[in-house]
């Protein structure tokens, strides 16, 4: 199973939507294993797009394939203080934002 495959399980017919909001404002990186959508964001308020001279945050929409949050650091044009995402729990999305630099240290060597 793709990467792109992985994506519409996720978002169902909504993903082409939202791909295409990524690729024209925001970062998407995609090979066949792989696939992340991410875009610059204030950790405050992620859910705003701004500029990325604004942002203290990379908010990541979608990334998945194996080890994708790794290689993900491999393909962002540039670093920024902090990294964050939602995720589920008790069944409610939850803002999480890390250290950009000590997560990336982490996955790299742990």
């Amino acid at each position: 199973m793709g990467a792109i495959n992985d994506a519409f399980k996720l978002y169902g017919p909504d993903f082409p939507r939202v791909h295409g909001i990524y690729l024209e404002h925001g970062y998407c990186y995609s090979d066949p294993a792989m696939l992340a959508l991410a875009r610059p964001c204030n950790s405050e308020k992620p859910e705003l797009w701004i500029p990325k001279e604004e942002a203290d945050a990379w908010w990541i929409e979608l990334v998945v394939g194996k080890d994708s949050l790794r290689h993900l650091y491999e393909h962002l044009p540039f670093s920024l203080n902090l990294i964050g995402w939602a995720r589920e729990f008790k069944g409610k999305p939850q803002k999480r934002f890390y250290n950009f630099h000590k997560l990336k240290e982490k996955l790299n060597h742990g």
